[in-house]
């Protein structure tokens, strides 16, 4: 049987949010690929309908008409050739920069599964086997406890946990790790973009689980604590890691955690809707500085790259 894997990216504004929008349809199998050997092909030369890819540029064209969107780089690409690769409205609209199809996008959660691909490259050299607890390498988690009404969690009403977080429950956000909106890491310090990661690490210990490990999925700051164990693991700092084990291999020459020099030109603007005038306006989730360096690097979030660099990393994982 022929292998058609479909990986599906898109990364748009969580409904509330109009952001520029990055969309990657790779189906091919999971080979290693550079970004630049993702040659151009005719649609129907790996079994795809250039009439239907047509469609696919008038409904995205009808997003940013309407305001849905201030801009789109989308891109199809199927057996390592990319057969649709689009750039339509503005990177900013205040400026009435149009958008490019090398700009640059804030990944957010879609910096996750890069570093979920680092972690099992480790797992493949025998750094560590998924169900090792990960108190074995962060110790500071080795007495966490949990909270009792998860719903209303109070650092005075907690309970012994229930089993080790392991590696796996990181994987798959049963860790009973929070997210980082959450009011008490807010309190606690979890959230400060201020800290290097083992800091926050070492926050994020000190709150207890919102429950038991392995009990619940809980889309948090897991992947965060994933890429200090790549630290761990590596003896290499995460963004030497990446680059080094990754990015560089892969010819992913624009994926990076920060915008510096003309990279900064290529970043687009963060958009938010107005609920009462329906207006997009420039929004920053949060305070951080995408053209220097941030004091805190980390798994769950942060990088910064282009569609065809995203695209390579999808065909190698």
């Amino acid at each position: 049987m022929q292998d058609t894997t479909l990986d599906t990216v898109a990364l748009e504004n969580p409904m509330s949010l109009r952001f520029p929008l990055i969309a990657v349809l790779c189906l091919a199998p999971p080979l290693p690929a550079a970004a630049q050997d993702l040659a151009p092909a005719e649609p129907e030369s790996v079994g795809m309908s250039s009439s239907r890819l047509a469609e696919a540029t008038e409904a995205l064209q009808a997003h940013v008409n309407g305001s849905d969107i201030a801009g789109v780089v989308a891109a199809v690409a199927r057996h390592g050739r990319v057969v649709y690769f689009e750039a339509l409205g503005q990177r900013d609209r205040e400026t009435g920069d149009a958008m490019a199809r090398d700009d640059l996008f804030r990944l957010y959660s879609m910096t996750r599964p890069i570093t979920s691909t680092a972690v099992m490259m480790l797992w493949e050299e025998g750094r560590f086997q998924l169900d090792d607890p990960i108190a074995r390498y962060l110790p500071q988690f080795a007495d966490q406890r949990v909270f009792e009404d998860p719903g209303a969690p109070d650092l005075a009403r907690t309970r012994p946990r229930s089993g080790d977080i392991t590696v796996r429950h990181l994987l798959t956000h049963t860790s009973g790790i929070g997210s980082r909106s959450t009011p008490i890491y807010r309190a606690e310090g979890v959230r400060l973009r201020s800290i290097t990661l083992p800091e926050m690490v070492d926050n994020a210990a000190r709150v207890p689980l919102f429950e038991d490990p392995g009990t619940r999925f809980r889309y948090g700051i897991s992947t965060t604590m994933l890429g200090r164990l790549v630290e761990i693991w590596s003896g290499q700092p995460f963004e030497e890691f990446l680059a080094e084990r990754l990015f560089e291999p892969l010819g992913m020459t624009d994926t990076v955690f920060w915008a510096d020099g003309e990279r900064a030109d290529r970043l687009t603007t963060v958009y938010r809707l107005d609920d009462g005038s329906g207006e997009l306006y420039p929004w920053a989730i949060e305070s951080v500085p995408f053209t220097e360096r941030p004091a805190l690097i980390e798994g769950g979030v942060g990088l910064l790259s282009t569609v065809m660099d995203y695209c390579a990393s999808r065909r190698c994982s």
